[in-house]
């Protein structure tokens, strides 16, 4: 059985959304002075993912 190709493409934009918005949520909390420990935890990511997504965040500003 094959998947129709539009369903799977609109499923995968709709996981890269989801995501997107889970690191901007992220990266805002971190400006607003909470621990990076306590985002990352809350969020549902490690430390080194926050980190990363940190780190690209300076990189791409």
């Amino acid at each position: 059985m094959r998947r129709e190709h539009t369903n799977s493409r609109a499923c995968r934009a709709s996981h890269r959304s989801a995501r997107a918005q889970r690191r901007a949520a992220a990266l805002d909390r971190i400006e607003q002075g909470d621990r990076p420990d306590d985002v990352a935890t809350q969020i549902g990511v490690s430390r080194r993912t926050l980190d990363r997504w940190r780190a690209d965040a300076r990189t791409s500003a």
